[in-house]
């Protein structure tokens, strides 16, 4: 009797279809899992956006608005005028008007913050005539960027004149000087 090949046995086919089929349905519950935790990311995703606002000249300022679905963890802040960055508003709308004055009417948040879904925020705002009219004439030199993450801690930086991209983690994207 003449001796038949190991993949003709009918138990070793059955072995080998039962290992490929577990194979198969491995491969296709890590992608599983992998879409659910991309959805689960998504369902979370802030999304922020940085401008400049002017109200009839009575009132000037810089606001984040977050247009996503998820809550933004605001974890650094940089506010710079010709690529030099500052501490405060203030000494960033000094260099800015280049004039040494006193900026009294500031009103400034959300350094280290949490932004809500749909929340629109001042970063800073005057309300000081004067200085409002001499920095609507300077140059308009200022830049702010927000380093911020996810509650799951996907990150992202953005600004004004900035595209939004995103980073593995809020640390030595932007120096972390600014204090308000």
């Amino acid at each position: 009797m003449a001796k038949k090949g190991w993949w003709k046995d009918p138990e070793m086919i059955t072995a080998l279809s039962a290992v490929f089929i577990g194979v198969v349905a491995l491969i296709i519950g890590a992608y599983q899992a992998k879409v659910a935790s991309d959805q689960r990311a998504a369902t979370v995703w802030p999304y922020l956006e940085v401008g400049r606002y002017s109200i009839q000249g009575k009132e000037y300022g810089f606001m984040v608005h977050n247009k996503g679905v998820g809550p933004a963890i605001i974890k650094q802040m940089e506010v710079t005028v010709d690529d030099v960055p500052y501490q405060g508003w203030s000494s960033a709308f000094r260099a800015m008007i280049e004039e040494n004055i006193n900026i009294s009417s500031i009103y400034s948040s959300t350094n280290k913050s949490v932004i809500a879904v749909q929340e629109m925020r001042k970063l800073v705002d005057i309300t000081d005539v004067d200085v409002i009219r001499k920095i609507q004439a300077a140059p308009d030199n200022i830049q702010v960027s927000i380093c911020y993450c996810s509650i799951f801690e996907d990150c992202w930086l953005a600004g004004r004149g900035r595209k939004t991209e995103s980073v593995q983690a809020c640390t030595n994207q932007i120096t972390d000087i600014f204090t308000q």
